[in-house]
């Protein structure tokens, strides 16, 4: 227990914080060498291997010609309909009912000014 916080307390005094679930930072350099040996070559890039080979252009305009262009999917149907509030039906109904008597009146003014 004592040794865990003192391991951090090194680590904070050097800059570096860690956490309870991170491994101290020499533990992550010395594995990572270890892992790399040198009998394997990188390439220029540095993280291809010589041996390891790339796929041809072939093989990738040939998957890539089976691939379908993007089309959004289609928007859902939902079916509407316009609500006409009573009252503006109402009205309506007695703008229709007055333009009617006007109309009748001016029929009857037309004839009687006509004879």
């Amino acid at each position: 227990m004592l040794a865990r916080f003192a391991s951090r307390a090194a680590s904070l005094a050097m800059g570096g914080l860690t956490t309870p679930f991170q491994r101290p930072i020499g533990n992550v350099i010395a594995t990572r060498l270890a892992s790399t040996s040198s009998t394997v070559n990188t390439a220029s890039f540095g993280f291809l291997p010589l041996g390891t080979s790339v796929p041809k252009m072939s093989l990738l305009s040939e998957q890539l010609s089976r691939l379908r262009p993007f089309s959004p999917p289609p928007a859902p149907v939902v079916e509407t309909f316009e609500l006409t509030s009573v009252l503006r039906k109402r009205r309506l109904k007695m703008n229709k009912h007055k333009h009617k008597k006007l109309l009748k009146r001016t029929r009857a003014l037309r004839k009687r000014l006509g004879k």
